[in-house]
């Protein structure tokens, strides 16, 4: 195996770990942190499945677009700098913290699921 595809291979598990790490315990406790109602965690605990449909939308997006790399590096740094943003939250506020971590779980979970057909196909 060559340097790049080993690299992307490592690349594509570690993010994938934080990502799973960032679903289910994490939400439930940065909830409980913001004081955020049961029914917010719930929703963002769910978005994973939920949002799955937008990986149909990516998949054609991805196949009719022009620049394929670009497609997959913007979608993939905008999910990853929202993951890091989403722990940066517990620095703000609370009451802005609570809204920015369920903003930036939201739109995470959406943007991996555009990108993820591209992921698999690169």
């Amino acid at each position: 195996m060559n340097r790049t595809a080993r690299d992307f291979l490592w690349d594509h598990i570690l993010s994938m770990s934080a990502y799973w790490i960032c679903t289910g315990v994490v939400i439930a406790k940065f909830t409980e942190f913001f004081a955020l109602p049961l029914g917010i965690s719930n929703f963002l605990t769910g978005l994973s499945s939920s949002f799955l449909a937008l990986q149909l939308v990516g998949g054609v997006w991805y196949e009719r677009t022009k620049a394929p790399r670009r497609f997959l590096l913007t979608w993939n740094m905008v999910w990853r700098v929202c993951l890091m943003a989403v722990f940066l939250t517990v620095l703000l506020p609370t009451d802005a913290g609570g809204a920015c971590a369920v903003l930036f779980l939201t739109v995470m979970c959406a943007a991996y699921q555009l990108c993820n057909p591209a992921q698999m196909s690169w």
